[in-house]
């Protein structure tokens, strides 16, 4: 149906008869956002993420100094660990901390769409009418999973 996910580049392309969303699972750890907008055909959007040294941002991996979270387009961004950004939400843990590093763990795309427990949202009569990516990232250190839904729906 709408939700494609390309191993070779790790990216995933949702599609709807006239638009393309696209991220990808850079350095086998962040999920970032590459497009969105009217419909591609191709998968590797690789060009659009240009890694350049940024003298004055900092580096998760001081190593690579190709990337800096506080200049990509982080997906789902979080607090702390070189993304000094408005995150997308904020912890405080028992410790103290308020640092969270989410990394990617895994994903799978599923007919329909999920309920939310609570929650008001969207539904389809019968599962064939949607496809849902159900991408879940985890901070190691504390255990925290974040679950992130995304749903095509075929007619619209």
């Amino acid at each position: 149906m709408g939700i494609h996910f390309d191993e070779t580049c790790k990216t995933f392309h949702l599609k709807t008869s006239d638009t393309s969303y696209v991220m990808k699972i850079l350095k086998d750890k962040y999920l970032v956002h590459l497009y969105w907008g009217r419909r591609l055909r191709d998968n590797n959007l690789d060009y659009l993420l240009r890694p350049i040294e940024r003298p004055f941002s900092p580096f998760p991996n001081p190593i690579d100094k190709s990337y800096s979270l506080d200049t990509l387009p982080v997906e789902y961004p979080t607090y702390g660990n070189s993304d000094f950004r408005i995150p997308a939400f904020s912890v405080l843990l028992d410790n103290g901390t308020t640092v969270v590093d989410l990394s990617y763990k895994t994903h799978q795309i599923i007919q329909g769409k999920p309920r939310l427990a609570g929650l008001p949202a969207t539904y389809v009569q019968d599962d064939s009418e949607a496809e849902t990516l159900e991408i879940e990232l985890a901070d190691d250190p504390t255990g925290l999973r974040v679950v992130l839904l995304y749903t095509v729906f075929r007619d619209f």
